[in-house]
Formats: structure tokens, C-alpha cells, sequence
């Protein structure tokens, strides 16, 4: 799941691996642009920015990709001795499962069905140990000492211009991740959709990345939980306050996001974590709030919290307690 927090972690690595190093060999899908892709060999890379969800590599030969990776790509980093003698190990396959639990808890519609999405990595496919024979390769970028490779993208476009000043990037709202970023501005724009498109959701207007960039599922029912805030009242019914409290929500939890590895679940200022017994792995578990964690009690009210398929596009998970209403 690629979201703001998390491209900019891939972006840092991604920079660290190959930033003013000597590009001598490229790799990529025909569809892709071969043009472009032939004049950034023997160039660098000056730097890796992101706009909300969107990577974009600036080479110094005046070329520039723009990525969007959604929800299937990956990007990983290899070392290039490694990858040339086939000993680079190529991502698991993965997929996503709906599992489908009915619930007659007296605080919920009786026998509401409850989604629980669960990764599952028996796809049918066989998994591709060397990453040189993996069909889901779509660009390799070689410096002499690493190999950046991107997975499944479905969006890698070359251009000659700077992607900051088309679109969709051009049209982005602000980025709460970005040195730049300002409050006051993203109040702006709250307070001219509250006039014009009041009767939107507030669970729809998160994910609104013409109103604000970076937020998907994740992020989106995690601010909304720690703002109290009911995922599906209608932003002109939400009070000044609450709403003030939203502001505030959205860049402290999407930088604690990109702080903690895409975990949001936090006591005071640390980052709550437990241990599997039988292991010295970390629960996934424990690191969000309500985010995938459809059918189990709300850390806060113990509550079951609640996976939505139905009332906004996107699945929301939510405590019907906590978020009762707006505070």
C-alpha cells in the first residue's frame, strides 16, 4: 500500500542507493519510453521528490520519471554484484482476500457484515527467486555498486519537463509531508468546500487528493479515529472545533506515519508495540488504531471495531463508540 508516508520512506531509499551516482545501464519496458530511458545512461541522479503518492526521479540530463506505484508497485534496492549472479531475491507474491463475518453485537445493525481484508501469499503463481527472470520488472536503474528495480508500477512516465508542473501533479493539494507545507492554506480549502460541497463525507474528502495529497485507507480512518470524528457525517454538520482538531490530525499522524515505518498507533509519544510470543517479531496487529483491524475491540472502549463497505467507495474501519459523533 503505497500512501504519503510510506512513498516518501521509499523515495529516501531509493535516493540513498543511487543520488550522484553514475548511471551505466538501463533497463525497461518498450512501453515505457526507450528514448527517454537511453539518455539518462551515462547521467545521475540529482534527486528523488514526492508530491503526496507520486515518486518523481530528476536525472541531470535534464529527464524526469514520474512514478505512482497504487496499489501493486514495489520498488526494492540490490546490491549489483548480487543481482548479476542471480542471487537478488525478487519480492513474494502476494494477494488480498476478502473474508466475510457476520456480527449480531447490539451496538451495530444485527448481522451486518463485517470485511476483514488478510494477505495471503498462496496465489497460484510460483514465486520468482532470481529477480533478473521476474515478469513484474518494469525498470532497473544500474550504478556501479546498487540496482534500483521497480515492481508492478502501473504508472512510470518519462518526460522532458518537470512532472511538479503538469498534471496530475500540478492539481495536488497540499502535502502535509512537504517542507513547505501550510496549515493555513489546507484550512483555505476546508472552509471553500464546506461552502460549495457541504454535503460531502467527510471519509470521501480525506482521500480527495485535490484537497489534500497523500492520504489513502490507511491514513484516512486512522485521522479520523484520533480526531473522534463519525467517518460519515457531512462536513458542514462537523463543528469548528472538531474540525480544528482534524487539521491538526492530519500532518502530526502522516508524519508519524513516515517517522515509525507506516505505523500510527502511539501511547503519549511512544510507539506502542507488542511482541509475538512465540517469536521476536512484532505484531501488525498492534500498529494501527482501527485500520485493518475489522472485528477486534477498539484499544480505546474495547468496542468492535467496524469494517465499511458500504457507505463511501472505500473501505473505512471505524469504532462506532468512540466516533459516535463529533466532539
Amino acid at each position: 500500500m503505497s500512501e504519503g508516508p510510506e512513498v516518501k520512506i521509499i523515495a529516501k531509499k531509493i535516493c540513498k542507493a543511487i543520488c550522484g551516482k553514475k548511471i551505466d545501464r538501463v533497463y525497461c519496458k518498450p512501453n515505457i519510453g526507450n528514448e527517454c530511458a537511453a539518455r539518462i545512461r551515462g547521467s545521475s541522479v540529482r534527486c528523488v521528490q514526492t508530491y503526496g503518492k507520486n515518486i518523481v526521479i530528476v536525472f541531470s540530463s535534464g529527464i524526469y520519471l514520474r512514478n505512482h506505484m497504487l496499489m501493486w508497485g514495489k520498488w526494492r534496492i540490490y546490491d549489483r554484484q548480487k543481482l548479476e549472479e542471480g542471487k537478488a531475491t525478487a519480492p513474494l507474491r502476494s494477494k488480498f482476500k476478502r473474508i466475510i463475518h457476520a456480527t449480531t453485537d447490539k451496538n451495530l445493525t444485527a448481522n451486518r457484515v463485517i470485511n476483514k481484508m488478510e494477505h495471503d501469499h498462496n496465489t497460484g503463481k510460483k514465486n520468482v527467486m532470481d529477480v533478473r527472470s521476474d515478469s513484474r520488472v518494469r525498470l532497473m536503474i544500474f550504478t556501479k555498486e546498487k540496482v534500483a528495480v521497480q515492481f508492478n508500477g502501473p504508472i512510470l512516465k518519462f518526460s522532458f519537463e518537470d512532472p511538479a508542473n503538469l498534471e496530475p501533479i500540478v492539481n495536488l493539494g497540499p502535502d502535509p509531508l512537504s517542507s513547505d507545507f501550510n496549515i493555513n492554506e489546507l484550512d483555505n480549502r476546508l472552509n471553500r468546500r464546506i461552502k460549495d460541497e457541504g454535503n460531502t463525507m467527510i471519509v470521501d474528502l480525506l482521500l480527495d487528493q485535490k484537497f489534500v495529497s497523500g492520504i489513502g485507507n490507511k491514513y484516512k480512518s486512522e485521522i479520523l479515529f484520533l480526531s473522534n470524528l463519525n467517518p460519515f457525517q457531512r462536513v458542514k454538520d462537523i463543528p469548528p472545533k472538531s474540525m480544528k482538531t482534524l487539521l491538526k490530525k492530519i500532518p502530526s499522524v502522516l508524519k508519524s506515519g513516515y517517522r515509525h515505518s507506516g505505523a500510527t498507533r502511539l501511547v503519549g509519544n511512544t510507539l506502542y508495540m507488542s511482541y509475538n510470543n512465540n517469536s521476536n517479531t512484532r505484531r501488525w496487529s498492534d500498529k494501527h488504531w482501527v485500520f485493518r483491524r475489522g472485528g477486534r475491540p477498539c484499544w480505546k472502549c474495547g468496542t468492535q471495531i467496524v469494517s465499511d463497505y458500504r457507505l463511501s467507495p472505500r473501505v473505512t474501519f471505524w469504532c462506532p463508540k468512540c466516533q459516535h459523533q463529533s466532539s
